[in-house]
């Protein structure tokens, strides 16, 4: 197994056992580290937009996690070849505002250059984390 590809499990851990905290990325990343992510336009992913710096993406992180409680991020399938791995997983989170819990398949292409890695894009269910971040018709009366 690549260095890359260990250090990338041990982060994915430690992001589902702190259930979030933002800081066990920091080694990971690049300075110039670019995150793409999928659907900012609707309800409720606003954290959802392209990144350009790792302290973006930290940031980044640190708004998701005021708008959302994570339940669960359980990476399942790890994918490596050359500088590139692929992460291949199921995540859950609540809602803070709602109370509505979503749990969503995920998936992740990080690129690495050296020991660091410079790029990752992000897939999830963007329909159902937007549904569970819209309050309910009578919860709006």
């Amino acid at each position: 197994m690549s260095d890359n590809l260990s250090r990338l499990k041990a982060t994915y851990t430690a992001w589902h056992d702190t259930k979030g905290d933002r800081e066990v990325w920091r080694p990971l990343l690049a300075d110039r580290f670019s995150l793409r992510s999928v659907d900012e336009n609707s309800p409720g992913l606003a954290f959802a937009r392209n990144r350009y710096s790792r302290e973006e993406v930290l940031d980044y992180l640190a708004g998701v996690l005021n708008e959302w409680e994570m339940v669960h991020f359980t990476p399942e399938t790890f994918v490596s070849e050359g500088d590139q791995i692929a992460m291949f997983g199921l995540c859950a989170y609540r809602n803070r505002a709602t109370g509505k819990v979503t749990e969503t398949l995920v998936s992740a292409l990080w690129r690495f250059e050296d020991d660091k890695a410079v790029a990752m894009t992000e897939i999830f269910d963007s329909a159902a984390v937007s549904a569970a971040a819209t309050p309910d018709a009578f919860m709006q009366a």
